[in-house]
């Protein structure tokens, strides 16, 4: 990605400068996103975790199992969704 296209990326009021606040906006924003993707990569882990202690019957895992598979979907598209965008966003 060109300086140029970045720069008509993080100029939000248009004025043709970036300023400090427009660059922190940008920062706050990408930070963000990739706390959320690795947010969800420790909960898959995490739970993942939890339900191989004994302390979780399998007769629980067995009933809830269409519920668990949600989850995981769920988090694998949240931190597969991260990874394409911003890969897509790079190669623009």
């Amino acid at each position: 990605m060109s300086s140029e296209v970045l720069e008509e990326k993080i100029d939000l009021d248009g004025d043709g400068k970036v300023s400090n606040k427009e660059i922190n906006v940008a920062e706050t924003r990408f930070k963000n996103r990739r706390r959320m993707a690795w947010l969800a990569m420790y909960a898959m882990v995490g739970f993942t975790a939890i339900l191989l202690t004994p302390y979780i019957d399998n007769e629980r895992i067995k009933v809830l199992d269409g519920v668990f598979s949600a989850f995981y979907l769920a988090m694998a598209s949240v931190v597969g969704a991260y990874m394409g965008f911003t890969t897509w966003a790079t190669k623009q």
